[in-house]
């Protein structure tokens, strides 16, 4: 089973007024915002949601390290990007997500769910 990205969407752009295309940093090395993925099956109906946070190395200084004190931060489901650019950004998840086959969606889903925070996670009935 293969996945394909369906939609892209951050409510943080959203807030700004601007685009994933339209988004330019006012200092090329200084952004940070959360989005979202809906991935589902490539031949198939659905779609789950994938969280990530797009983040300069500096605004993680500046808000993690200057802002909090904090000498240390987990990591996980963060793009670290050194300039923004929507077509590289989206590139980089398509890529692996494209690359990934599994045979059935709850596999797939914990490999995406590797890069970013997949709606479902630890989910038990």
């Amino acid at each position: 089973m293969k996945a394909v990205i369906k939609t892209m969407h951050s409510a943080d752009l959203t807030m700004l007024g601007k685009s994933f295309e339209e988004y330019k940093p006012k200092e090329k090395d200084l952004f940070g915002f959360n989005f979202s993925l809906e991935v589902g099956p490539l031949n198939g109906r659905g779609q789950e949601v994938f969280d990530f946070l797009v983040a300069s190395p500096r605004y993680l200084t500046e808000h993690y390290h200057h802002q909090s004190g904090k000498k240390a931060i987990f990591g996980r489901h963060i793009i670290i990007m050194f300039e923004y650019d929507f077509n590289e950004l989206y590139t980089l998840v398509n890529k692996y997500i494209e690359k990934l086959d599994e045979p059935n969606w709850n596999d797939l889903a914990i490999k995406i769910g590797r890069i970013g925070h997949w709606e479902f996670e630890d989910y038990q009935e």
